[in-house]
């Protein structure tokens, strides 16, 4: 039963806040095998004065409690599985 706690900016959609949640909770149910039922989501909007991140105001930072007994790819996999790769960075301008 994983305690999810998702921080962002505040500002996105409700459309948006739902996918990101469903996204998250759907990549645990398929890497942890937890039951769909069993969701544990805490959603965390901060004012854009009160948040920083290295890329960008669309970051997303999740922080996913689990209890012991998971291996480590157990715990790694659903990370991967629900944040898309980032972009590079655009190429120095000439």
């Amino acid at each position: 039963m994983p305690l999810t706690h998702i921080h962002l900016a505040a500002g996105k959609s409700l459309a948006d806040r739902t996918a990101i949640l469903d996204a998250i909770h759907a990549a645990l149910v398929d890497a942890l095998r937890i039951p769909a039922g069993d969701r544990n989501q805490i959603l965390h909007e901060h004012a854009p004065a009160h948040f920083r991140a290295h890329r960008g105001a669309d970051s997303v930072f999740i922080e996913i409690t689990l209890f012991a007994g998971r291996s480590g790819a157990a715990i790694w996999t659903p990370t991967a599985a629900a944040v898309p790769k980032p972009s590079p960075p655009p190429a120095p301008k000439k």
